[in-house]
């Protein structure tokens, strides 16, 4: 099967992968192909919207597992959003949901960014000058 993806660049250097199809073995260069060069400027946040995948191997857990080591490395985040009942039990299955920051909807995904975001003004000005 095909890997569809579409990216949209948000606020700062937030980025939302869309994608349809399946992150396997045929396709998960594709996805590394596509990420990679925005992790190497710099990304901070990546959001990879999952509403579209159907299927996802161990090459495609392989791709995620790299994009949230990196981000890991650099204090970025990585998120993942509707994810399917059969992608999801993937995931849990290899014990990674835990570790990692999934959310119903890119609105639920914004919000926590927001809250995020929020807080850390509110550190460098505690005074709200």
């Amino acid at each position: 099967m095909s890997l569809n993806i579409s990216i949209e660049k948000k606020s700062g250097d937030v980025f939302v992968f869309t994608m349809k199809g399946s992150i396997d073995s045929d396709t998960y260069k594709e996805l590394d192909d596509r990420v990679s060069p925005l992790l190497n400027a710099g990304a901070k946040v990546v959001i990879f919207d999952m509403d579209g995948v159907e299927y996802v191997s161990s090459m495609g857990l392989n791709t995620v597992f790299k994009v949230q080591r990196t981000l890991d490395k650099v204090s970025g985040t990585f998120m993942m959003t509707n994810i399917q009942p059969q992608v999801k039990k993937v995931f849990e299955i290899v014990k990674a949901l835990p570790s990692m920051k999934v959310f119903e909807s890119i609105e639920e995904a914004d919000a926590y960014l927001y809250k995020i975001q929020s807080e850390e003004r509110n550190k460098q000005n505690p005074s709200g000058f």
